[in-house]
């Protein structure tokens, strides 16, 4: 977007038109900015890459990062920590029996069609794989990814923004988000879960697990979260519509399961 001398466009090419603007800001002028941002931003919706998000001047350079892109950085650039915590237990082998009882009543067959959404390196696609379910993992840290794709076999592991899902209305029988779903700022929550909605087929299942209270949040990280109070969050979910089966509160975590 152009308006008064500025651009806003997406993508990891920011820096290069950063870089280049300040070292030839006699040369570059704001038309190229906005033809080269325009087209950066076009292909990068094509490939389904995220970025940065700036704010660029042909003066003074202030760079903007979204809390989302913040917080995919923070994991891609400690991975190796990361992987290493959340391949140690299974949320779902854990906590998952009462997905897995929803899922059971609302899917025809044997095998159901799964979308975990912020899969992380796999613990829990591992877990619904190895339950005989057909298992899509998702993420926007390609380092979780490929871990993912080397620890389990016959899962699809697809990189994207949750915000927006790269499958077509009714495509899965149950997702499942577990400590994804917070890093969305509360600005999109309400859009996003709507698009989750939209992919899963009548009756699907939604398990979904967010921080409930920064007080009782240790995080020293700047990775970005939203903290729901359970009546606000069954509120959240049911203004999409979505059909609260069970509700949970247990120590900073609140917790539920829905059917579409």
């Amino acid at each position: 977007m152009f308006e008064n001398g500025v651009v806003e466009l997406s993508g990891l090419f920011c820096f290069g038109l950063l870089i280049l603007s300040q070292c030839f800001e006699t040369i570059l002028s704001d038309l190229f900015v906005v033809v080269v941002g325009n087209l950066l931003a076009e292909w990068l919706s094509k490939t389904g890459l995220f970025g940065y998000r700036a704010v660029i001047t042909m003066g003074d350079t202030v760079v903007h990062v979204d809390e989302v892109s913040q917080t995919r950085n923070i994991y891609e650039s400690e991975a190796g920590s990361y992987i290493e915590k959340y391949s140690t237990e299974s949320v779902a082998r854990l906590y998952g029996d009462p997905f897995f009882d929803a899922l059971e009543s609302a899917c025809s067959g044997d095998t159901a069609q799964l979308l975990d959404i912020g899969c992380g390196p796999g613990p829990d696609v591992d877990v619904f794989a190895a339950a005989g379910h057909d298992v899509t993992g998702l993420d926007i840290t390609q380092s979780f990814l490929r871990e993912g794709t080397k620890r389990v076999s016959g899962a699809e592991f697809v990189c994207g923004d949750m915000r927006s899902l790269p499958f077509q209305d009714n495509s899965f029988d149950g997702i499942w988000a577990s400590a994804s779903f917070h890093h969305i700022p509360r600005s999109a929550a309400t859009q996003t879960l709507r698009d989750w909605h939209r992919v899963l087929r009548p009756a699907g299942t939604l398990f979904i697990a967010v921080k409930r209270d920064e007080q009782l949040d240790d995080d020293s990280t700047n990775r970005h979260f939203e903290y729901y109070q359970a009546d606000a969050f069954r509120t959240l979910l049911n203004s999409v519509g979505f059909e609260l089966n069970t509700a949970r509160t247990k120590d900073k975590w609140v917790s539920a399961v829905a059917t579409a």
